[in-house]
């Protein structure tokens, strides 16, 4: 083989895979940017303000932005509205309480792993929160 040849080989070769790397890249970020669904049931941890973990279970539903569901834990089960978008979750419920309703917001969002985690803030303050989608 003579020198033109394996240049023009070369050339090809390099030329061929700059082109496909571009591509690859495009679908690495589609996949990324793919929306994940929270549609269903998850299995919450709720951090207490004493430090203590409180298992909870959310169900979720969307229609487009629009999140709705309801939220069950040792003091019953309360609906819940907010929005689901971008990955990000923000929800708020009322808890029946003997001294009045305590308003709970809920912000979070979806890990690489495709849990959920974020804050919940009340009068209390902020705690954090962890979610698994049930199996």
């Amino acid at each position: 083989m003579d020198n033109l040849s394996r240049k023009m080989i070369l050339v090809l070769t390099a030329a061929a895979v700059l082109a496909a790397a571009p591509i690859s890249a495009m679908a690495q970020a589609a996949a990324a940017a793919k929306p994940i669904k929270v549609d269903g049931t998850w299995n919450m941890t709720v951090t207490g303000p004493d430090g203590s973990p409180m298992s909870v279970t959310a169900v979720f539903k969307t229609e487009g932005r629009k999140l709705t569901g309801t939220l069950a834990g040792p003091q019953g089960e309360v609906a819940l509205e907010g929005e689901f978008a971008d990955n990000k979750i923000a929800f708020a419920v009322s808890v029946p309480q003997d001294a009045g309703p305590m308003d709970i917001s809920f912000t979070g969002t979806v890990k690489e792993d495709g849990s959920l985690a974020g804050v919940a803030s009340a009068q209390f303050g902020e705690i954090p929160w962890t979610a698994v989608k049930s199996k």
